[in-house]
């Protein structure tokens, strides 16, 4: 189960570059944000859902306050950051497609942190 959530997260990570590279063409842009988008849900669902049903499960960010390592904090605050970041992204890329483009330059801010933020939680990823 490790490994399928490290192939998401790693496949999410080509999409946000492929993203990247397409970013000048709106629809291939918005087409492997949401790819990525989708990977990483489906990575988060596969480690967050089991371990309520089964605790002996794959749970590599539970146990935060039984259990607190730096690592998994770090880890769980860029994840978390990241998530937020993809939600702020999705939310203002909607409006500049809608015609809205005078959100373009925070657009392009908030991509740098969601960019950074789902870099680092995919290291911190391998670290746990």
């Amino acid at each position: 189960m490790l490994l399928v959530v490290q192939v998401l997260a790693s496949l999410a990570l080509l999409f946000i570059a492929a993203g990247l590279i397409q970013r000048k063409r709106a629809k291939d842009h918005v087409r492997w944000m949401l790819f990525a988008f989708v990977a990483d849900i489906i990575g988060l669902l596969l480690v967050e859902i089991p371990p309520l049903f089964n605790s002996e499960a794959l749970d590599p960010v539970g146990g935060l306050i039984k259990e607190f390592s730096m690592i998994k904090g770090t880890h769980a605050l860029f994840a978390t950051l990241s998530l937020v970041a993809y939600g702020l992204q999705i939310r203002s890329g909607r409006k500049i497609l809608s015609g809205d483009r005078a959100l373009l330059p925070s657009h392009r801010t908030m991509a740098v942190f969601f960019l950074i933020t789902r870099v680092l939680a995919y290291i911190t990823m391998w670290m746990l």
